[in-house]
């Protein structure tokens, strides 16, 4: 059976099953942080949290960009291209692509499909040949080499299984003591249309509380 190029729907389906396996990752690592964090001083904690958060999505950038570049150009895609039988390779040879072009494809043909509010990647939809801007710049395809059908149950199943795990993971962070701490420190101040609500139902039932807001 001949290998059809893949549409704009299942590689976009592609692309967010690795959204939510990176968005997994950095939440189970932030729950781990967070739960070792000192009280004891809260702004050296607050200070290492930020810290945290940029180093996370730094380092993450550059082992995402090694990964994939592997991954493409020896395997044919990502795990998300992967779970939904996808593959990009070489669209004259049908090979798989070397980790130059895989590179290329990514860094500069993303950035170049990104032009106009994504419209090169948007052009997939129209186009007969179902290629992207990044596809035609180094002559590559992304085919279909199984069902979608497949792809979808393991996506729903995946998307399931992080919202669960996500669920438990901020129910366990929301019960840490630093972000108790925290929740205490930069508990906001009750707004006066409150107190005033509160002081005005105190003289209707003439309760002696008045001045202790």
């Amino acid at each position: 059976m001949e290998n059809k190029n893949a549409g704009f729907i299942v590689r976009l389906f592609a692309l967010l099953t690795d959204s939510l396996l990176e968005i997994l990752i950095f939440v189970i690592g932030l729950y781990f942080f967070v739960s070792v964090l000192s009280v004891n001083n809260f702004v050296t904690s607050s200070l290492n949290l930020i810290s945290y958060i940029i180093g996370f999505f730094l380092l993450f950038g550059i082992v995402k960009l090694v990964y994939s570049i592997y991954f493409i150009s020896h395997f044919g895609g990502t795990i998300g291209k992967l779970i939904f039988n996808l593959k990009i390779v070489d669209n004259n040879t049908d090979k798989l692509i070397s980790s130059k072009k895989a590179f290329y494809r990514l860094f500069i043909g993303y950035i170049f499909s990104a032009q106009f509010i994504g419209w090169g990647f948007l052009r997939v939809i129209k186009k007969s040949d179902k290629l992207a801007w990044h596809d035609e710049l180094f002559n590559t395809k992304v085919v279909s080499k199984g069902s979608k059908l497949s792809g979808i149950v393991i996506f729903i199943g995946l998307l399931l299984v992080i919202g669960f795990l996500s669920y438990k993971i901020f129910i366990q962070l929301e019960n840490s003591s630093y972000t108790q701490y925290v929740t205490k420190i930069i508990q906001p101040l009750t707004p006066r249309k409150i107190i005033d609500q509160k002081i005005r139902d105190d003289i209707n039932k003439k309760n002696d509380t008045i001045g202790t807001y």
